[in-house]
């Protein structure tokens, strides 16, 4: 029998109200290097500005309505 060591590291980010998929799992990867480069078996979780994010659509409304 041979034994294998086997870790993770794990990005997590939840859905924002009108976030992109593409955002979202933008943000999960920069957290999962973000917990490779931390160590072995790692999980990071994404923090959201929220006030950010709605100034961004708020920017991408105007633009649409323009």
């Amino acid at each position: 029998k041979k034994r294998f060591s086997v870790t993770i590291s794990v990005g997590v980010a939840s859905h924002q109200q009108k976030e992109s998929l593409q955002k979202l799992i933008q943000r999960a990867d920069e957290k999962m290097y973000q917990a490779k480069d931390s160590g072995r078996n790692k999980v990071c979780v994404a923090s959201v500005d929220k006030s950010k994010i709605e100034q961004e659509i708020t920017s991408k409304e105007k633009v649409v309505s323009a």
